[in-house]
């Protein structure tokens, strides 16, 4: 939400982070009741899965329209950019591998490809708000101590 003060007031920026708000909302949720154990793993791990895909889908939006606008140090943008494409592209790629029949050798390729680009974006996702700290808040704080300071 500390972003929306840097990026333009357009639609899509609103609408992105209404929906990722929407599926953190909904992850924490399920991942709540999967441990008051209200629900079983293999029924929330796909709806949460998907809430992460929207979560990325907002990383990627972000990142797009502030390289765009340069609203977002090119460095951040590009971080961003990966960051959001890599839990898509690796869950489509890992899906190209399922629709391969079972027992060919070569449905194991795409899918641990998939798997691999997957894992590293979900893996890298807590990253992304210390990279806007490091680069993008930090540099306002002291923009802002500059200014106290004359």
């Amino acid at each position: 939400l500390a972003l929306l003060d840097r990026l333009p007031p357009i639609r899509t920026v609103q609408l992105a982070t209404a929906a990722a708000v929407a599926a953190m909302g909904a992850a924490m949720t399920l991942q709540l009741l999967l441990i008051a154990g209200l629900l079983t793993f293999e029924v929330q791990v796909y709806p949460v899965t998907a809430a992460f895909a929207v979560v990325f889908g907002w990383v990627l939006s972000i990142s797009r329209i502030g390289y765009r606008t340069g609203a977002l140090p090119r460095r951040v943008a590009r971080i961003g950019l990966f960051l959001g494409l890599s839990l898509p592209v690796g869950l489509f790629v890992a899906g190209v591998g399922l629709l391969i029949p079972d027992g060919v050798a070569a449905r194991y390729i795409p899918l641990a490809i998939g798997v691999v680009v997957a894992a590293i974006g979900w893996l890298a996702l807590p990253l992304w708000p210390l990279v806007l700290a490091r680069f993008v808040f930090r540099k306002e704080q002291e923009s802002v101590k500059e200014g106290l300071l004359r």
